[in-house]
């Protein structure tokens, strides 16, 4: 089973928005677009290491800012219109009707095996054709009693014109509840220790800093947790043994010898002294432990080295809890301080992992190529602005290969650049990055280089997640000859898309023969060609040469830049 979607409405940067879920998510988005708001609020509703009555509640930061102002707004407004009349139960409704309201809802679907369904029946809810099990938090103005008594003394005071909509001091009347939808019924606190919230953040430098650190917590849990009573008893006799050990070393006798020489009659009394373990129950024995790695010490090791050990460690751990609890595990920038070594055996963990425990549910946010692109682009949710989102699970299959294979392709880029320009290769990449260079009216332009893939696929997986009249993306294709393939890439043209064809063959033959770039090649390259010539020396070296001609630009010299390049830089700077 797994949490299939999540509703949010007025928290933080959300104002109202579902985002769905998958078994195995990757969460992208930039900066300040809620990832990390994201992922509290699943830490709201789930139970977790916070998991009592204060973890549910709320301050005045985390409601949505639009929210409040209206609410100051309305506030505004009526008191204005009552003022003179002022009743005090009167706008104690009005105030709890306009209150600005906190709702998180977690829909869980697949649940397929009877143990699954056991922990989630009670939430059962939809119809014949589509059921679902749903659960909802809510913060929300509800004592209206302490509520009336604040206004009455607001009032008692003469603060009411200064404070009847001062939403921080309403605040302490507000509570939370926890509910399933399909009866309204509250859920018991019990029942949600089932359903856990696991975050692993990005803020994981501390882990392993020294002796006392994380590891030896995280380790010793996952210890204590696997051990069944069979080994608990052999590591209670082994325990044992060892402080007898001790207790036979003449060192460990000698401390009494002194006692012992000067009073024989001690010496019984002494002999009943033993050393015996202390500890209260079986995790008290391995919480001493802590980690190493090769010859070092785990915290000697490099943040990096850290990291991964890190995450292969809690993860292996959520995996294979023994509680039989739903473990929704978030990790927030796995890539964190990964060299890409490390970043690829984190990423191949994660690959084989999906799938193996139906009660563990792993959400990634990332900012990496190559986590979105080996990891499948199909798994992506795009947080966009403005409460929008992308749901890229139908996206081209041949394209969802494509990437697997070019990992690190620059996914993001497509993603975020909202001028942008698709090219064959290299060689267009590199002409062209030279000459945004050279204008800073085209400096906001991206450009990425797709490596000879059919570009209809890319167009459409642009459109997925490009909705706004003020993004563009342009496309530079050779003609190669092909009529049909030309008509049917500029058939995309429009008002966003733009798709512009070399006239000759290819890039090279245009530039050979635009303006008098034939005359200023041959001073480059010191030779006396023809167009053919050069345009056959230009092609059998294409990478070196166009370096050679972008150095020579950057150093001042002059080339007229291809029709068709030209005219498509001048559209989409616009």
């Amino acid at each position: 089973m797994y949490i299939s979607k999540v509703h949010i409405e007025n928290f933080r940067n959300f104002s109202a928005i579902d985002i769905p879920l998958k078994p195995f998510t990757i969460i992208v988005g930039k900066n300040d677009t809620g990832k990390s708001n994201f992922v509290d609020v699943l830490n709201i509703l789930l139970f977790n290491s916070k998991g009592n009555y204060y973890a549910k509640s709320l301050s005045k930061y985390d409601f949505n800012i639009r929210c409040v102002n209206d609410f100051i707004s309305k506030m505004d407004a009526f008191y204005e219109s009552v003022k003179d009349t002022f009743d005090a139960e009167i706008y104690a409704a009005e105030l709890i009707k306009n209150a600005p309201v906190v709702i998180i809802r977690l829909q869980f679907e697949d649940a397929k095996r009877t143990y699954e369904q056991s922990l989630l029946r009670d939430w059962l809810n939809g119809d014949e054709k589509l059921q679902y099990f749903e659960v909802e938090y809510k913060y929300y103005l509800k004592d209206s009693k302490k509520l009336n008594k604040l206004i009455r003394d607001l009032k008692d005071e003469n603060l009411l014109e200064e404070r009847h909509a001062d939403f921080q001091l309403f605040l302490e009347c507000y509570d939370h509840s926890l509910k399933s939808t399909n009866n309204d019924k509250s859920i018991d606190y019990t029942k949600i220790k089932n359903f856990v919230a696991n975050t692993i953040d990005a803020e994981r430098d501390s882990f392993s800093s020294g002796d006392t650190s994380g590891a030896t917590r995280v380790v010793a849990n996952i210890i204590d947790s696997g051990l069944n009573l069979k080994d608990k008893a052999e590591l209670a006799k082994r325990y044992n043994e060892f402080f007898k050990g001790i207790q036979s070393l003449e060192s460990f006798r000698s401390i009494y010898k002194d006692i012992v020489s000067q009073n024989q009659s001690i010496q019984d009394f002494i002999n009943d002294i033993k050393l015996v373990p202390n500890a209260k129950k079986y995790k008290d024995i391995i919480e001493n432990i802590t980690l190493s790695y090769g010859n070092d010490m785990l915290f000697q090791r490099g943040l990096g080295t850290r990291n991964l050990i890190f995450l292969l460690t809690l993860y292996s751990y959520f995996l294979n809890d023994t509680f039989k609890r739903f473990n929704l595990v978030c990790i927030e920038e796995p890539e964190s301080h990964l060299d890409i070594n490390n970043l690829k055996i984190a990423i191949e963990f994660f690959q084989k992992a999906k799938g193996k425990n139906t009660l563990t549910q792993l959400v990634i946010s990332t900012h990496s190529n190559q986590i979105i692109n080996k990891l499948e682009l199909t798994n992506v949710v795009l947080l966009l602005d403005n409460d929008k989102v992308a749901d890229l699970s139908n996206i081209d299959s041949e394209l969802v290969y494509y990437l697997a294979k070019r990992e690190n392709f620059d996914t993001l880029n497509m993603f975020y650049a909202t001028k942008l320009i698709l090219v064959e290769g290299a060689t267009e990449e590199i002409y062209i990055n030279s000459l945004l260079q050279h204008d800073s009216s085209l400096n906001n332009i991206r450009v990425i280089s797709i490596g000879q893939k059919g570009f209809k696929t890319f167009i459409e997986a642009w459109k997925s997640f490009h909705d706004t009249n003020q993004d563009k993306l342009g496309i530079v294709r050779d003609y190669d000859h092909q009529d049909q393939a030309k008509k049917d890439h500029e058939a995309y043209n429009s008002d966003e898309i733009r798709v512009k064809t070399s006239t000759g063959k290819e890039f090279e033959e245009d530039f050979v023969k635009e303006g008098d770039n034939l005359t200023k090649l041959n001073t480059l390259f010191n030779k006396k060609f023809s167009q053919q010539e050069m345009y056959d020396y230009m092609t059998s070296d294409k990478l070196n040469n166009i370096i050679a001609v972008c150095q020579a630009m950057d150093k001042g010299m002059e080339f007229s830049i291809p029709d068709y390049i030209n005219s498509l830089l001048e559209w989409i700077k616009q």
